[in-house]
């Protein structure tokens, strides 16, 4: 059965605005969502959707780095950015993170199989399904989550690091934004589940169907893309959600 919580990407970097990741298009890898597949016109069909708006004022708060227990998407994304090559998400050091953000949206739509039909039918999405085997993907951006004038200071715990305490200096950030730090996405993937009620012929070729297939990753999605998975908590919302690091 699909989970109800909603699911989440990080990006890598505080370098994505809304310019570059863009609801209604259709990518083909969830590490490169600044890269879609999709044209221009169909972008601006599907970003012409009158998408939901949640808005919200004066984030902040402390969050460290660890695998105990749920922390908030944003703090996962400062987490994650601010860790990089140093460690592993998964490693004994910790990172202790205050932040606070002036401003943070989400920007969502739901699509309709209409949009599944448009989005496939978009000449470069047609030739990757064609050409892309019996399990070939793309995503189409649902949503996006943007923050402004951010500030983040992070300081780096834990056994060996530094030689005062265990303790390294305090790194100080700020970002102006707009700034994209995570989207969702919904799967769209060649038909596979005979009599599935979600699926549409490609321009009535039997040959090329294609499903819905929700906005998680299965387990041999997370092990094909080389990526993680954790629980998480909707700044916004306080609701529970998926979280995929890249």
């Amino acid at each position: 059965m699909a989970s109800m919580q909603k699911s989440y990407f990080l990006v890598p970097t505080w370098d994505f605005s809304p310019q570059d990741i863009v609801l209604g298009s259709v990518i083909p890898h969830i590490k490169c969502p600044q890269r879609p597949l999709s044209s221009e016109s169909l972008i601006e069909q599907l970003d012409g959707h009158e998408a939901s708006t949640v808005e919200t004022k004066d984030i902040s708060g402390v969050a460290r780095l660890s695998t105990d227990g749920d922390a908030g998407l944003f703090a996962t994304f400062v987490q994650y950015v601010t860790a990089g090559g140093k460690m592993s998400y998964k490693s004994k050091a910790s990172l202790e993170v205050k932040y606070s953000c002036g401003q943070m949206e989400t920007h969502r739509f739901s699509p309709s199989i209409e949009d599944v039909n448009a989005a496939v039918r978009d000449t470069r999405i047609r030739e990757w399904f064609k050409m892309g085997g019996y399990r070939a993907t793309v995503f189409l951006v649902t949503g996006i989550k943007v923050v402004y004038n951010v500030s983040v200071t992070t300081s780096e715990i834990g056994p060996g690091v530094g030689i005062n305490h265990g303790k390294h200096e305090p790194c100080k950030q700020a970002f102006e934004g707009p700034i994209v730090f995570a989207f969702g996405a919904e799967k769209i993937r060649k038909q596979h589940i005979s009599g599935t009620m979600r699926s549409t012929s490609l321009g009535g070729e039997a040959d090329l169907v294609v499903e819905k297939a929700g906005g998680e990753l299965d387990e041999d999605e997370i092990d094909d893309l080389d990526v993680e998975t954790t629980q998480g908590i909707d700044d916004q919302t306080g609701e529970a959600c998926v979280i995929t690091l890249p």
